[in-house]
């Protein structure tokens, strides 16, 4: 590209060069856009099998943390709480929207819970088993009973007047 400039009464043409420095600006890391995401992809999926493994394991300290009588009510549902996190973070990342779901109501209990400083262990073991059914490990279940599972979690939730946020529920389903 030419341009033409005036210095000191003169007209003078410059041309700018393409420098490797400007080049390598326009290709971050060396590759392309696609290049770098579809590799970023391929790592993430490599990653599957052990992070499915996590998840089940997650979802087992879960469970293991609802059971132990020892804990203080305010320490065992900070606890799922934690763990809740870890487990929506993984699930999220590798496409198990219904395990996510689950578990986002778990953590609405928890957190309701925690605030109110109260326990509702009824409650908590029948979202740590919607939980555990949505596991990598179990056979997963037919999209309209998932989907009547996490409604029934939102309309229990509803009930104890916690506030559930997004999570859509039966009675507002449009489709």
């Amino acid at each position: 590209m030419s341009v033409i400039v005036e210095r000191r009464g003169r007209r003078v043409s410059t041309r700018s060069l393409r420098s490797n420095l400007e080049l390598m600006v326009t290709r971050p890391g060396g590759i392309r856009r696609d290049e770098a995401i579809a590799e970023a992809n391929r790592r993430v999926e490599a990653m599957r099998g052990p992070s499915m493994e996590v998840v089940h394991t997650l979802i087992e300290t879960l469970d293991g943390v609802f059971g132990d009588a020892a804990l203080a009510t305010s320490r065992r549902l900070a606890e799922m709480r934690r763990i809740a996190g870890q487990i929506i973070t993984l699930s999220e990342t590798f496409g198990l929207a219904h395990l996510a779901e689950a578990t986002k109501r778990l953590c609405d209990l928890t957190s309701a819970l925690l605030d109110r400083e109260k326990d509702n262990r009824e409650v908590l073991k029948i979202h740590v088993r919607a939980v555990r059914m949505f596991s990598p490990k179990q056979n997963s279940l037919a999209e309209d009973a998932s989907r009547a599972v996490l409604d029934e979690l939102t309309l229990l939730l509803r009930h104890l007047g916690v506030d559930v946020g997004d999570h859509p529920s039966r009675s507002e389903d449009t489709t």
